[in-house]
């Protein structure tokens, strides 16, 4: 179940995203700040079952585009970031101090090989194998043009 909560904040700070799972019986929140950051989506896995996000892009042939992906972890805790493309992983990255210093971790991910084609994205939240998961801060997704 996603609660109408989860989808008024993924709108506000994932717009063209589709929450289609999560975990939180209170529903994910809109955090007025976390570590600098202003208006940012926070989802928190229970029994540790991901969190997912959908979307549907047209990627034209002439202009090759990326993924760019901002996401943040708590102080001492780590979760999975997964990106999907149909079928195929494009990221399996821990986000944690190591790999966010700071609290958040900027990834690019090339989505030229689709070009001129229209796919379904999946950007998701999973445990690590590890540690005790986390809650993942959400900040960016956005599908960008290439430079």
């Amino acid at each position: 179940n996603v609660l109408p909560r989860s989808f008024a904040a993924t709108a506000l700070v994932l717009p063209d995203w589709l929450i289609t799972s999560t975990q939180n019986e209170k529903g994910d929140q809109l955090v007025p700040e976390f570590r600098g950051e202003k208006e940012v989506l926070k989802t928190s896995m229970n029994d540790n079952r991901p969190v997912y996000f959908v979307r549907k892009i047209s990627l034209p042939a002439d202009a090759p585009q990326k993924l760019q992906l901002r996401v943040g972890h708590e102080q001492g805790k780590s979760w999975t970031v997964e990106v999907q493309l149909g079928d195929q992983k494009l990221l399996t990255q821990i986000v944690d101090d190591q790999s966010a210093a700071g609290g958040w971790l900027i990834r690019e991910i090339d989505l030229k090989p689709w070009a001129g084609r229209t796919v379904w994205i999946t950007v998701g939240q999973n445990p690590t194998a590890e540690k005790d998961p986390g809650s993942a801060f959400w900040k960016s997704a956005t599908i960008i043009p290439q430079k």
